[in-house]
């Protein structure tokens, strides 16, 4: 495998969870997940794209 398709809780609060743009497998141990946010500032709304890692380690590792 090397992407994953997410679909939403219909229950969820879609509020509080958001839905990833994109979810790929990029080793054994290793997730990277893309997120588009909406930032409140100053000058306004401004969307970001956040892209977050994830990997597993173990007492082996």
């Amino acid at each position: 495998m090397k992407q994953l398709i997410v679909t939403p809780n219909e229950k969820a609060d879609t509020i509080r969870w958001v839905k990833p743009e994109e979810v790929f497998i990029e080793a054994d141990d290793r997730l990277r997940l893309i997120n588009k946010r909406r930032l409140y500032t100053k000058e306004g709304v401004k969307e970001v794209i956040i892209t977050t890692v994830y990997e597993r380690f173990t007492i082996i590792t």
